[in-house]
């Protein structure tokens, strides 16, 4: 059974704070949201600019915002209601982004702290617990004389835990295109599609193919959709633990965009996604992978 969303689209009332950020500075409110929806992986100045510069120039944020919309409901196994994420965000903007940004509250995430901050908090002992440690005597330390003295220190809250494992490498290179030929033209000549490919898998079906096809040819009439492409190659990264090779991924998108996009096809190829059926067909495909036989046990029957 579906949850319902804590509050209705209209309901922008419930927080006069909220209404005024949103009607006077959507980009900031919507900046919030990405950030805690993308669990930090982008910030809320780095999503907030794009937000900005999708509206001025192509006039249709909603075209962005909406996805962001789907990854929530995802999230909370909420409706989409009272229609499709897409049209809500197109005729209600402004009244969707609040109520986002209200469902998120609600539900423990303040958009107004950051995802990194949400993670500090969880992370750290309570404050009463931090100075309680640091009152009582460390019962463990040895016996020393006056000039060998045991170095007692306190249990500190450290915050979020550092990853030390090794980083990943990409398994091809950027200038490899023509290890997929076939990837490759269409690339040089529809890269519109191609990425429309690449974002329907980063994203986990919230952003389909088409709608990412769409806005990125929209932006390419700016001559700068590398300005968008560049945040998805930043979350195949951050997701398979990549690095930010061989230069940084804006900078490598501005200068390489049809390699970059080359690349990131290969690479999800590699890792077991086929972009041109879509993410709806590639979880079906892995379903059935797993429920199979093996074929000796099929081979007995």
């Amino acid at each position: 059974m579906e949850n319902q969303w804590t509050s209705g689209l209209c309901s922008c009332m419930e927080d006069g704070k909220i209404v005024c950020l949103t009607c006077f500075c959507p980009c900031v409110a919507f900046g919030r949201i990405a950030n805690i929806a993308d669990e930090g992986n982008h910030g809320c100045g780095e999503c907030g600019i794009f937000y900005g510069l999708i509206c001025c120039v192509v006039g249709l944020p909603c075209l962005f915002s909406c996805t962001y919309r789907t990854k929530i409901r995802r999230k909370f196994g909420l409706p989409e209601s009272p229609a499709s994420d897409c049209i809500t965000h197109c005729f209600c903007e402004s009244c969707a982004l609040c109520q986002e940004y209200r469902e998120l509250k609600n539900r423990g995430l303040d958009p107004s702290i950051g995802w990194n901050e949400h993670m500090q908090r969880a992370t750290s002992p309570p404050m009463g617990q931090y100075m309680k440690s640091l009152d009582q005597p460390n019962q463990a330390h040895p016996q020393g004389d006056g000039n060998n003295k045991a170095h007692i220190q306190p249990n500190i809250p450290t915050g979020i835990p550092v990853d030390n494992q090794t980083q990943n490498r990409w398994n091809s290179d950027l200038f490899d295109c023509m290890n997929d030929s076939e990837n490759a033209v269409i690339t040089f000549i529809v890269p519109c599609v191609t990425f429309g490919q690449i974002a329907e898998i980063v994203d986990e079906g919230a952003t389909t193919c088409a709608i990412g096809g769409v806005l990125y040819g929209a932006i390419f009439l700016t001559l700068f959709p590398s300005v968008y492409s560049s945040l998805f190659r930043a979350k195949i990264r951050n997701k398979y633990g990549l690095p930010d090779a061989p230069a940084p991924d804006w900078l490598t998108h501005l200068f390489c965009e049809p390699c970059a996009l080359c690349q990131e096809y290969r690479e999800l190829k590699h890792r077991g996604f086929d972009p041109k059926i879509g993410w709806a067909m590639n979880v079906q495909a892995q379903q059935q992978e797993m429920m199979a036989p093996p074929t000796g046990q099929r081979m007995m029957g």
